[in-house]
C-alpha cells in the first residue's frame, strides 16, 4: 500500500509538471507623472479688441508652494500683490519680466492672475 502511495504521488507531481507554467501578467510599474516644465498660453483680450498672449510654466512644486507661502499676510489672507509680483517672476515665462506696472496701460491682471492660480493648482 505504501508502494501504491508513492506511485501516487509520482503521478500528481508528473501531471502538474505537464501543465503548462500559467505565466503571470505583466505589470507595468505606474509612469512618474511630472507636471514640472508644464506650460499653457492664456489669451486676454484687450478693450481694442486685440488678443494679449502670455505664456506660463510650471516651475515645480517647491516654487508653488514658496509663492503660496510668502503671499500669505497675517491674517491667513493671500496678498495679490506680493503673489502677483512672485508669479509673475517664477509662472509667466513670456512676456519675460512681466510686471504689475505693464497692467497700468494693458487689461486683465485679475483674469490673469485667475489664470495662473487656476493653473499651479
Amino acid at each position: 500500500m505504501a508502494e501504491e502511495a508513492q506511485v501516487q504521488a509520482v503521478e500528481q507531481v508528473a501531471a502538474v509538471e505537464a501543465q503548462p507554467a500559467v505565466q503571470a501578467p505583466v505589470v507595468e510599474a505606474p509612469k512618474k507623472v511630472s507636471r514640472f516644465g508644464e506650460q499653457k498660453v492664456v489669451e486676454i483680450k484687450q478693450e481694442d479688441g486685440s488678443v494679449e498672449k502670455f505664456t506660463l510654466q510650471y516651475p515645480g512644486i517647491r516654487v508653488v508652494l514658496d509663492i503660496y507661502d510668502n503671499a500669505q499676510m497675517a491674517n491667513g489672507n493671500l496678498s495679490r500683490t506680493a503673489f502677483a509680483d512672485q508669479a509673475f517672476a517664477e509662472v509667466v515665462v513670456d512676456p519675460v519680466k512681466l510686471d504689475l506696472d505693464y497692467f497700468d496701460e494693458h487689461d486683465g491682471f485679475n483674469e490673469l492672475l485667475d489664470q495662473i492660480a487656476e493653473f499651479l493648482a
